[in-house]
Parts: C-alpha cells; sequence; structure tokens
C-alpha cells in the first residue's frame, strides 16, 4: 500500500514538473514573438515617417524590415531604423 501511494505521488510531482516546463517554454515563446512584432511594426512605422518627412506624401510599400542582430528588437530600434531607411529611399 505505501508503494502504491509513493508511485502515485511519483507519478503527480512529474506530471506537475512536465507541465510546468511546457507553460514556460510556451510563454517565453510568446514573449519572442510579441518582441518581434513591436520591432516591425515600429518597421512600418518608421519608413513611412521618413518617407513623409522627406516627400510629405503617403508612403509607398514598406519594405521587409532589416534583421539587426546587434540591435535590440524593440519598437523604438524598428522605428529609428526605417526612419533613417525611409529618407534614404526618398531621396532617391
Amino acid at each position: 500500500m505505501k508503494k502504491l501511494v509513493l508511485a502515485v505521488l511519483i507519478a503527480v510531482g512529474v506530471t506537475f514538473l512536465v507541465t510546468y516546463t511546457y507553460n514556460q517554454s510556451q510563454q517565453e515563446t510568446a514573449t519572442e514573438s510579441k518582441i518581434a512584432l513591436n520591432y516591425i511594426t515600429g518597421w512600418q512605422d518608421g519608413y513611412c515617417e521618413g518617407w513623409k518627412f522627406v516627400t510629405g506624401e503617403k508612403c509607398p510599400t514598406v519594405p521587409v524590415a532589416k534583421q539587426c542582430d546587434d540591435c535590440p528588437n524593440t519598437y523604438k530600434s524598428g522605428f529609428s531604423m526605417a526612419f533613417m531607411a525611409g529618407i534614404e529611399a526618398a531621396q532617391k
């Protein structure tokens, strides 16, 4: 009887640990996706603002966001990089 209770407790403990670890990895993946989405949104907004700064007109299709391994993947960094790219594209 004691062995059965011990086996059940071990099974419950293992199940809890596996479930907790799985949930943690899902949360980390969701956070990484939100960060990447913020960078892309910042890129789109910044490119259009840079284009409008030079031409005063609505921006054309926004190019795909450039990857920057040395930059933080935040809205602000995406915006600032794209703002400069929008200005350069509008001046051509």
